[in-house]
């Protein structure tokens, strides 16, 4: 946990980038549900005023379908594109912060090692850092957003039903 703790305070000049990323994450989200709700809410109601021989508007639920399906893709483009870079900012920063903390022990501690190991490991070991935001933070804030909206609109319809939402949703995560 202390680790976690070290590596958000050397995120913290990119706190805006991070931000960005997990609110366009989110609204990817949001537009994948709300697709999936409206289309399936489409193909119901169509197949329902078939069978009962009325005609229905097809035009808005069609039309927010096609709102729905650009969001998630413009959404999903920006949330990675947002997210790369802010990766990238990061694992830079902790490359400079770390060869200026490892240079003053390069005479003594690394003589023992070739340069070429000691490159590899340090590129290494920073590099499997950008799994820390991008696999670890953003799904995490991402879940915990989705979780506490989609419980708080089942509210409205009725406590119970988010109630058991809320309890599937904490299985489901744990």
């Amino acid at each position: 946990m202390n680790d976690l703790l070290r590596l958000l305070r050397l995120f913290k000049p990119y706190w805006q980038w991070m931000a960005l990323g997990i609110f366009l994450a989110f609204i990817t989200l949001l537009a994948n549900v709300g697709l999936m709700a409206v289309s399936g809410w489409f193909i119901t109601a169509m197949a329902m005023a078939g069978v009962a021989g009325v005609t229905m508007n097809y035009f808005t639920p069609s039309a927010l379908i096609r709102l729905a399906a650009i969001v998630r893709t413009a959404g999903r483009y920006g949330e990675r594109l947002v997210t790369h870079e802010a990766t990238f900012r990061i694992l830079a920063e902790l490359r400079v912060w770390f060869y200026q903390h490892i240079e003053p022990l390069a005479p003594a501690v690394l003589e023992n090692y070739h340069s070429g190991d000691v490159l590899s490991r340090i590129r290494a070991d920073i590099d499997t850092l950008n799994n820390v935001y991008l696999r670890l933070l953003v799904p995490v804030a991402v879940a915990v957003l989705a979780t506490l909206v989609f419980v708080v609109a089942l509210l409205f319809y009725h406590p119970l039903l988010a109630l058991v939402e809320l309890g599937l949703l904490l299985v489901a995560g744990g």
